[in-house]
């Protein structure tokens, strides 16, 4: 008799089968969070640039210009302070991320 059932605890057939606590849930959750941070970031950084060389010598346009690239120096920043606290209160609770 052959047996046509699958197996939901193989990761192989279920990838959410990979995901057997909170601290797994949130490792992935954290890290998609630093992904799009990073992409956002970048684009950021990148406009800002793009506006600052485009300017044309104009103190307003500078002065956005060097706005938009603070600003995301400082959610880069942010993001990586969230990172610290994160293992921090991982350390403190005894929690491992696989991260």
């Amino acid at each position: 008799m052959k047996l046509l059932a699958l197996s939901l605890s193989d990761p192989n057939i279920n990838p959410t089968a990979r995901i057997s606590s909170i601290n797994k849930i949130f490792s992935v959750l954290l890290n998609l969070a630093l992904g799009i941070g990073a992409v956002i970031f970048l684009f950021y950084a990148i406009y800002g640039g793009y506006l600052w060389i485009t300017s044309g010598g104009d103190a307003e346009k500078i002065k956005k210009a060097w706005n938009n690239f603070t600003f995301s120096v400082l959610g880069l920043i942010l993001i990586f302070a969230s990172l610290l606290i994160t293992k921090l209160i991982g350390y403190i609770f005894k929690l491992e991320f696989p991260f």
